[in-house]
């Protein structure tokens, strides 16, 4: 009965120790992805190769599973079949929930020519 007395109040301060750090503590990081990127011959497929390829050293799962583009990606993403997707700039705006993280590449809407001077 002494060491009830003794040490239950440790055993218990213990536990609510853990159970209160425990409240702080992320969960891990997933061990599989799925993204969604647009045609097999499109770059978009081949960008996500390279993604699987990198996150493979880490351990992590890529499954690239293709779509007919951007909308299809969205959709995808709103039902939770893709956790992440590559999607055109500009589409996708409205959808409250989706942030972009960055854009891989930049597509000029158009080139300049430089003009000659005429002396």
């Amino acid at each position: 009965m002494d060491l009830v007395i003794t040490f239950g109040p440790v055993i218990l301060l213990v536990i609510a120790g853990f159970w209160f750090a425990y409240q702080f503590v992320a969960p891990p990081p997933p061990k599989k992805i799925v993204i969604s990127t647009g045609s097999e011959t499109g770059s978009y497929y081949k960008i996500a190769q390279q993604y699987r390829v990198e996150l493979a050293k880490e351990g992590i799962e890529l499954e690239i599973i293709s779509s007919s583009g951007s909308g299809e990606n969205i959709s995808r993403l709103i039902n939770k079949q893709a956790d992440i997707a590559f999607i055109q700039g500009g589409t996708g705006n409205n959808e409250p929930g989706l942030y972009s993280l960055g854009s891989p590449s930049v597509f000029p809407l158009k080139e300049e020519v430089p003009k000659q001077s005429s002396l």
